[in-house]
């Protein structure tokens, strides 16, 4: 709770620098007791450059203020990467091997 002001702060800041970013807006989206999840929408060119570049700033600012890039929809393939840097990997990988020893749900997508 104590770093969503924050965070949604540097959100303001960061993100309209991003060339191709048009505008973005956030609200929280859900609230839990340990925490809430600020969900932003942004309105940007289709430009792979530019939906790239805004990924690794949120993942940045994310991991700067403790937060997450991922909630109850997943974060995908294309940002895949930015759950690496949140969670220990080694839990990922544990629990993939303990409910799928064969790698048959989805494989080469985790691990």
């Amino acid at each position: 709770w104590s770093n969503a002001p924050a965070l949604y702060g540097d959100l303001v800041k960061q993100l309209p620098q991003i060339e191709g970013v048009v505008g973005f807006g956030a609200h929280v989206s859900h609230i839990y007791n340990q925490g809430a999840c600020v969900y932003i929408t942004v309105i940007m060119k289709p430009n792979a450059n530019t939906y790239t570049r805004l990924w690794e700033a949120v993942g940045a600012l994310c991991k700067a203020h403790r937060a997450t890039v991922s909630h109850h929809h997943g974060v995908g393939l294309l940002k895949s990467g930015l759950v690496k840097h949140e969670i220990p990997f080694s839990l990922l990988e544990q629990i993939k091997r303990a409910l799928d020893p064969h790698n048959t749900m989805n494989p080469n997508k985790l691990l």
